[in-house]
């Protein structure tokens, strides 16, 4: 079984990645394996709209170091039950790709998995920011020194010059690695195994988190009321923010990256959930206001 990592800071453009590959690579013969820092997961219902595609969900702790034993043995069963020539694996924006890669080498794995080159993504909006005012820390170097490919993600909402800068940078800390200048991670995805030697750098990204799970229906004019305060900093300094809503003219999906607010419509399911990453999160503040924006 062929196992591709796509990793990635918070909202750098992981899923739209995973739904690329899947339309372009045969999604009856390929499994995901999702791994969300927030209590309520999003992603897979965002993917599961795709046929009969495996999914499989770990949310509520991270790949890298309290669920690496669950990896392990998770990556075991979907091979043993479903037998896919791919598995994909987003872990989350915080992880650090070495420990997730060390426990694919295990011996328990050894005979079953080979792994192909990892996929790194770099939101080239908040890059920058991030790197100049060295919030990233280590989990960020483990990302893009062990990663074999790196998309500059959103050049297309940058300057020419803000996305050579990042290249200089990028260059620095992994001299090797192939880089794509993508918008909407468009780029062709290397196959074949991986030759790179793992390097770890230790360090993960604490933030506070916010999960919410609610029945019942939202007013879509309401919610955008309410999460354009997601970039003001009224509910504290967010990173990031995903959710599905129920609203009376369907299921919504919403994205926030730091940038504007994204909605797209989704096909069937049931129920609502939010998850937001950040510091200093108003969670009573952003809570309130969300269950303001439910019908009933």
């Amino acid at each position: 079984m062929r196992v591709k990592l796509v990793c990635g800071f918070l909202g750098s453009g992981k899923t739209t990645l995973l739904r690329h590959i899947l339309e372009d690579g045969g999604e009856d013969s390929t499994a995901v394996l999702i791994n969300e820092a927030g209590d309520v997961a999003i992603d897979g219902a965002v993917l599961s709209r795709r046929g009969g595609l495996k999914i499989v969900e770990l949310p509520s702790g991270c790949l890298c170091c309290v669920l690496r034993a669950d990896l392990v043995s998770t990556v075991r069963e979907i091979y043993e039950e479903f037998r896919p020539a791919r598995l994909l694996i987003e872990p989350s924006g915080i992880a650090s790709p070495s420990n997730i890669l060390e426990a694919l080498e295990t011996p328990d794995l050894q005979e079953v998995v080979e792994v192909e080159a990892v996929v790194g993504i770099i939101d080239a909006t908040s890059f920058l920011d991030f790197y100049d005012s060295g919030e990233m820390g280590g989990f960020f170097l483990d990302q893009v020194r062990n990663s074999d490919v790196l998309f500059v993600n959103k050049v297309d909402l940058v300057p020419a010059e803000t996305v050579e800068r990042i290249e200089d940078i990028l260059g620095e800390l992994n001299e090797t690695a192939v880089v794509f200048r993508t918008f909407y991670c468009r780029a062709p995805v290397p196959e074949g195994r991986r030759s790179r030697e793992t390097v770890s750098f230790g360090s993960h990204m604490h933030l506070d988190t916010l999960s919410l799970k609610v029945e019942g229906s939202f007013d879509r004019d309401g919610l955008r009321g309410v999460l354009s305060g997601l970039a003001s900093g009224e509910y504290g300094r967010v990173l990031r923010a995903k959710g599905i809503f129920c609203t009376p003219v369907g299921r919504v999906g919403f994205n926030y990256a730091g940038g504007p607010l994204e909605f797209e419509g989704l096909e069937g399911g049931s129920g609502s959930r939010f998850v937001a990453l950040g510091r200093d999160l108003n969670r009573e503040l952003l809570m309130e206001r969300l269950l303001s924006a439910r019908l009933d």
